[in-house]
């Protein structure tokens, strides 16, 4: 089972969302992301990392969500195009 912590880490390093969006919607600097990925902190605190797990968790999720709903798009579809 992993940690928190260490699932947190991984969410960034696969996460397309810009590093200063996440910064923004989570309320921490980029600086301070930066230094989380690079492991410097020896404790960054829990409720940082669980605020940016729950961000990155939701926005994998929307993608999914996203992607899934634009392959059953169907392109011959004329209410799909644009006015």
């Amino acid at each position: 089972m992993s940690s928190l912590y260490s699932e947190t880490l991984d969410l960034l390093e696969v996460t397309r969302v810009p590093i200063q969006q996440v910064a923004d919607d989570c309320h921490v600097s980029p600086r301070w992301l930066y230094r989380l990925m690079r492991h410097d902190y020896k404790d960054p605190g829990v409720n940082r990392i669980q605020r940016i797990h729950d961000y990155l968790l939701k926005v994998g999720q929307e993608a999914e969500q996203d992607s899934v709903s634009e392959e059953g798009e169907d392109d011959d579809d004329p209410s799909q195009e644009a006015a």
